[in-house]
């Protein structure tokens, strides 16, 4: 009978630590979401110390997903926002759009936490422009000797922000860097001109450079290279070629000949002489003494 007994014992006994086993089990999988219920409600009773809490809680769970912590930066951003701790709610916010980029605030969300989320948004938004933007250069630029170097550079990208491009360069052995103006000519298209005292004989020149690009604020949106680690491009020097170029052959339209080349002047002219000759010949034979010749005597 005592061994009846405990037998039973023992199989309720393994029945319950069965079942209570079991039971964490399916509360693990509904605990996220069940306490992120519970700091919905808690926020919106205004107890933001509890919903603060609630969300810690809840982002500790493994089985979180993506979604459910999106839930929590936005939940989490406007409740330190409502409490006035701007800089762990902007820390939130930035999460959030990280993670959801095209999230919406309501509009009729406390002023508080309105401004800090478009303050975030507008960070976000100005870090996405200034990631977009490309500096196009070439590596290799080939100059006459005396002829301007001009240096040519192309903007892709969010470039409308971009209001001033510095260009910062050194011949290769230099210790200090120049700075070189650098214009617009439209807003992806600018350029400078090299200083040519230093590049007066033939030959590669190698420039160490680096870029940094502006808006309005003091510090660069842009920067391509550094003075710690520049970029590198080459200035090929060439001296016009030594021999002249010949001319390109010139065919004339034909005109107007000249008198003399024409052949009915030369027969003209021939016959002129001939007549001319005749005449002289008679003419003198008619001058000629009209008197015998006589004899010529013979010794």
């Amino acid at each position: 009978m005592l061994r009846s007994k405990t037998i039973l014992t023992f199989i309720v006994a393994l029945l319950f630590s069965t079942s209570v086993g079991a039971e964490p089990s399916t509360e693990s999988k509904k605990s996220t979401q069940t306490l992120l219920k519970m700091a919905q409600a808690a926020y919106d009773d205004i107890e933001y110390e509890e919903c603060l809490a609630l969300l810690k809680e809840a982002e500790q769970k493994e089985d979180i997903t993506s979604q459910e912590n999106i839930f929590i930066y936005a939940l989490r951003g406007k409740a330190l926002a409502i409490i006035g701790e701007n800089t762990a709610a902007y820390d939130a916010f930035w999460l959030l759009l990280q993670h959801h980029p095209d999230y919406a605030m309501n509009p009729r969300e406390s002023p508080k936490i309105v401004a800090v989320f478009k303050n975030v948004q507008t960070q976000v938004q100005n870090l996405i422009n200034q990631q977009s933007i490309k500096i196009i250069s070439k590596t290799e630029y080939t100059y006459m000797l005396g002829q301007p170097m001009v240096l040519p550079f192309q903007l892709t990208g969010h470039v409308q922000n971009v209001v001033r491009f510095v260009f910062y360069f050194r011949y290769q052995g230099q210790i200090p860097f120049q700075e070189l103006a650098i214009e617009p000519l439209s807003a992806k298209e600018w350029q400078g001109l090299f200083p040519q005292h230093q590049t007066q004989k033939p030959g590669t020149y190698v420039v160490e450079y680096y870029v940094e690009l502006y808006g309005q604020a003091q510090a660069p949106i842009k920067t391509l290279g550094s003075s710690i680690a520049p970029q590198i491009m080459n200035l090929h020097m060439l001296t016009p070629e030594s021999h002249a170029i010949s001319p390109a052959k010139i065919v004339e339209e034909p005109g107007p000949q000249a008198f003399y080349t024409k052949s009915w002047f030369w027969w003209t002219s021939a016959i002129l002489a001939g007549t001319a000759t005749t005449f002289y010949i008679l003419n003198n034979q008619n001058q000629a003494p009209n008197t015998p010749l006589g004899e010529i005597p013979m010794d």
